[in-house]
Order: C-alpha cells, then sequence, then structure tokens
C-alpha cells in the first residue's frame, strides 16, 4: 500500500506553521496583530479630545466671537500672526517672507511657533481668525497630550499609563497661563515628546529610518520655538543615553552605527537649514552686550555695561545689591529712576514666579508679581508623580532628573527666589535657591541658550 509523497512546501491558511515541515520550522512566525492594537492609541486619543473639551467648555458658547486669552495681553498678536501666516501660504506669498504687512516691499517675519502655524493654516482659511486661532490653540493642547502619552507608550510599553500622563500634562496651570497671555509658542509643546519617541525608538531598535525621523523631528522643534529647542535638547542628552541598555544580539554594533549615522545626517541638514534660516533674524545677533530691556532703562544702562553677561549682572545683584545705584535722575523724564528695581526687572524678566508654588488658592502677602508666569505644578499632580517615578526606579530616575531641571531652568535668575524658597523650606531653601540662581547663570552662557531667556 503506498502513501502519498509528502511535499516539503508549506501549506496554506492555518497549517501554515506545520512542525513537520522543516522549511516551515525555518520561517520567522509573523505574530499577528492584536484586535485592539489599534483602539488603545484610538481611544487614549478620543479620552484626550473628551478631556480637552471639557476643560474649554466655555469658549465653544462663543467659538466665533471670542478668543482664548486674557484682555490686555499678546492673544490678540498670537490671533493675527496665526492669520498671517494663512494669508502667506499662497505663492507668491511665503511664510518667511509676505507683502501682507509693510506692502508692497513687504517684510521677513519668523512667527513663533512656526510649524505649528503653518500646519494649522487651514483652520483659519476655513473657519476664519478668531475661530481657527481657538481651533489651533485647542489642537495643540489635545497634540501635545497626545505626544507624551504616546511617548510613555513607547517607553512603558503601557497605553493606560500614556493617557495618565497626558491628561496630567495637558490640565497643569502653567499651560492655561501660557494660553491666557497670549504665547503660543508655549503652548506648542507637541514637537518635543515626538522627538524624543522617534530618538528613543532609534537608538532602542537600532532602526535606522526611526535615525532618519529623528533628525527630522529635531528640525521641526527647532524651527518651531528655539526655546523648545533647547528643552528638547537637555531632556535628550540625560534621557536617551538609557535607550541604548539593553541586551543585544548579532551584528548590532553596525546597525547602530547606521541608525546614529543617519540621525546625524539629517540633524545636520536640518541644523544647516535652521543655521540659513535665523542668520535672519535678532536670534543670530553677534553682539554680547548686556543690554537692560525695559523702557526707563538708558540712564541705568551703565550699571550693567561692565558685565560679560545677563548671568554676572544677577548673581551681582543678588549677593551685592549696593553695588547698583539705587536712584539715579534721568533727564529724558525729569524723574529719578530707581537703578537697583531696573536691575531686578531685568533679572526676572520671562521668569516663573516660585511665590505662588505652595501659596496658591491661598492668601498671598505679598502679592505676586503679574507679570510672571506662576509656577504651579498641583500637588494633587506632584506629588503622585514623584511617587511613581521613585517606583519606577531606576529607569525613571532620568526623566525625573531631567524634570527637575527643566523646573530650575523656569525659574531663570529671579533673584527673588531664594528669599521666597526661604519662607517654604526653611535655611535651605536659601542654599537651593542660590544653587538654581548659579546653574542658570552658568548655563546662560552656553551658545545659543544666551540668546534666549527662560
Amino acid at each position: 500500500m503506498s502513501t502519498p509523497p509528502q511535499s516539503d512546501a508549506p501549506t496554506e491558511g492555518p497549517e501554515f506553521h506545520d512542525s513537520e515541515s522543516p522549511l516551515a520550522r525555518l520561517r520567522p512566525r509573523i505574530p499577528l496583530p492584536r484586535p485592539d492594537r489599534h483602539l488603545q492609541p484610538i481611544a487614549v486619543g478620543v479620552f484626550l479630545f473628551v478631556l480637552v473639551y471639557l476643560q474649554f467648555e466655555p469658549i465653544f458658547d462663543v467659538l466665533s466671537s471670542s478668543i482664548l486669552g486674557d484682555p490686555e495681553t499678546d492673544a490678540v498678536k498670537g490671533m493675527w500672526s496665526f492669520d498671517h501666516i494663512r494669508r502667506s501660504m499662497l505663492p507668491p506669498e511665503t511664510p518667511i517672507w509676505s507683502s501682507q504687512a509693510n506692502y508692497p516691499e513687504g517684510v521677513l517675519a519668523l512667527v513663533l511657533p512656526w510649524v505649528s502655524s503653518v500646519l494649522l493654516s487651514p483652520l483659519g482659511g476655513i473657519f476664519g481668525p478668531i475661530t481657527g486661532w481657538n481651533l489651533s490653540i485647542l489642537t495643540m493642547v489635545w497634540a501635545l497630550g497626545m505626544g507624551l502619552a504616546w511617548l510613555v507608550r513607547v517607553t512603558t510599553t503601557s497605553w493606560a499609563a500614556g493617557a495618565v500622563a497626558g491628561a496630567a500634562m495637558i490640565s497643569q496651570p502653567m499651560l492655561f497661563h501660557a494660553i491666557g497671555d497670549g504665547t503660543p509658542e508655549h503652548v506648542s509643546l507637541w514637537t518635543i515628546p515626538i522627538f524624543l519617541v522617534a530618538a528613543w525608538k532609534a537608538l532602542s531598535e537600532d532602526v535606522p529610518a526611526w535615525g532618519v525621523a529623528a533628525g527630522l523631528a529635531a528640525t521641526l522643534v527647532a524651527l518651531d520655538s528655539p526655546y523648545n529647542a533647547i528643552y528638547a535638547f537637555l531632556i535628550g542628552i540625560m534621557v536617551l543615553p538609557f535607550a541604548l541598555i539593553r541586551r543585544r544580539e548579532g551584528a548590532w554594533i553596525r546597525q547602530m552605527s547606521l541608525t546614529v549615522g543617519m540621525f546625524l545626517l539629517a540633524a545636520g541638514i536640518g541644523t544647516l537649514l535652521i543655521w540659513l534660516l535665523y542668520r535672519n533674524f535678532p536670534l543670530d545677533e553677534t553682539s554680547q552686550e548686556v543690554a537692560l530691556q525695559s523702557t526707563a532703562d538708558q540712564s541705568c544702562q551703565q550699571e550693567v555695561a561692565g558685565y560679560a553677561s545677563r548671568g554676572e549682572v544677577c548673581l551681582d545683584r543678588f549677593h551685592e545689591p549696593m553695588s547698583f545705584t539705587p536712584k539715579r535722575f534721568d533727564p529724558s523724564s525729569g524723574n529719578e529712576i530707581d537703578c537697583q528695581d531696573e536691575v531686578r526687572k531685568f533679572c526676572s524678566m520671562n521668569t516663573t514666579d516660585v511665590w505662588t508654588w505652595w501659596k496658591f488658592d491661598t492668601d498671598i502677602s505679598p502679592p505676586r508679581d503679574p507679570s510672571l508666569a506662576p509656577t504651579l505644578i498641583p500637588r494633587g499632580v506632584l506629588v503622585p508623580f514623584i511617587f511613581l517615578a521613585m517606583l519606577g526606579a531606576p529607569r525613571a530616575i532620568p526623566w525625573l532628573i531631567a524634570g527637575v531641571l527643566m523646573t530650575c531652568l523656569s525659574l531663570d535668575l529671579n533673584t527673588a527666589n531664594p528669599g521666597q524658597l526661604q519662607e517654604w523650606m526653611g535655611a535651605k531653601g536659601t542654599v537651593i535657591g542660590e544653587q538654581i540662581l548659579s546653574l542658570n547663570a552658568w548655563m546662560g552662557d552656553f551658545p545659543g541658550i544666551n540668546k534666549i531667556r527662560f
């Protein structure tokens, strides 16, 4: 009795991985996609969308007649800047040069956040400047939460953890302050987690395509805002090296070298593009002269003329305040000007106000400086996340340290911080405040960072 010949070819359908077939055993098994693979990110996106809607629900009743932002702030300027980009998208206009302003010569202008305003310009074209501005802000807030959720998913494999992190991020009071102040470049943070995701996957998986994506994302971050580029760079050098820590097999050195090379190539091209662009704007000024920024500073300018950097000025303002002239006559106004106060304003410009960190929702005496953004991280968010970081040690520690560094940078060179921290933490608060001043003064002298204030 004869039997049919056995074939070495793999069979079709469910019997593909026949254990009796040698070729089937050699062929790699391709895992079938899980049914919920795409449902989880969609669910997180919907969850964050609902959260954004609930947080901004009042604006939807006046979406086409009122704008997100406080009165007497830059909110109106921000709205018209976004509309300027929208109008400049049609040839012969460009998002960099446009005759919409200073007609007919035109103007060379870089509206921040540049990438976000370009990508969101269709909203203004469809709905008009007012509704377009409101929807653009809401979209950036949602994109920030979704980007952070994706980053947490990549580093922890959990979309649930990503949803919690994204929800916490888009609920921060400091983010709402930036919206109220009309500074969209402080809202458009979504490019930072996108860059970190691409760079993390490039280094952890040794995939050259992710290296190219990371280089392109780094370029987008810098084009969107130089502030965000500094933040992304500092976070990256603190956390990305840990993406390399894993078990490796085979010829991984060659693959990793190719991935890093592709990243450096893409980032190098982007850096050249950004240099060619920014050299046309004040950010590229080569003058290192320290200049007070307020309107009544001309008579006090000589107080800082002998200093090499803003950091040196502010450290002296803290340690030796009497080295600055208390009063100086201003011939332009005929009044006396307090030069010590002018230097104080110069050092606190663009900083956050640490006084409200632990005084929020209580009687604040003295009242906080309304020109400064409040340093607000609610205790109900800060304490649990620090606990989770400790619970996730050692993997979470670099991220926690990066967060502490970002908080320190946000305090910048405000010379009032050590005294305010002392009231909160006692004598050690003064020491911590002094160390923060010294750290920020030191970092402020680095090339690139010395062009901006945190």
